[in-house]
């Protein structure tokens, strides 16, 4: 997959799937994530959405564990990504979900929680909903801040989200802090 080699990655682990004893595991939904990953990545963005809602399906009656909830969100997000890439409305959906998610379990979904607020960010900038935008970028940023992740590329670029949805909200003053 890193190696853009998508096909190549895309019949590993489809192959992985076959490997799986029981299609009812966590372990068989992250893969179908995976592929889900690699069919995005190749702009099949239909097949990705249907990769992705499979897994979930599969998550969501698992018992409970540590990474459970992770691996949820992560799902989710990964979905709401991919009917952005299609322009679509139904982006909204998954992202409510995965925050409904969160707040039922914040303790073991802090990282993705960030990552989640990144994706609403996007989503309402797609909408040309600026301000709505910034504000949750500008929540991925507090909390950033609070966890001391600030001297990283990620931390400029959630910076550099703000300035813009700012910027395109007409909200000049408030970019230059």
């Amino acid at each position: 997959f890193k190696q853009k080699q998508y096909e190549a990655a895309y019949q590993q682990a489809k192959q992985a799937t076959a490997l799986w004893p029981n299609a009812q595991s966590a372990e068989y939904a992250m893969t179908q994530n995976a592929m889900g990953n690699i069919l995005e990545a190749q702009d099949k963005h239909n097949e990705a959405i249907e990769s992705y809602k499979k897994a979930y399906a599969i998550l969501g009656p698992l018992p409970a564990d540590s990474l459970l909830y992770k691996w949820q969100i992560s799902t989710l997000a990964n979905l709401s990504n991919a009917y952005m890439s299609k322009n679509s409305h139904l982006a909204i959906k998954p992202l409510q979900q995965a925050l409904q998610i969160f707040q039922q379990h914040p303790q073991s979904t802090q990282t993705e929680y960030v990552a989640l607020l990144n994706n609403m960010g996007q989503y309402y900038n797609q909408k040309a909903e600026y301000a709505t935008a910034a504000t949750y970028y500008q929540q991925a940023i507090e909390i950033k801040k609070e966890h001391a992740l600030i001297n990283n590329q990620s931390y400029a670029v959630s910076l550099l989200n703000v300035i813009t949805a700012l910027y395109n909200a007409e909200k000049y003053t408030e970019t230059i802090p």
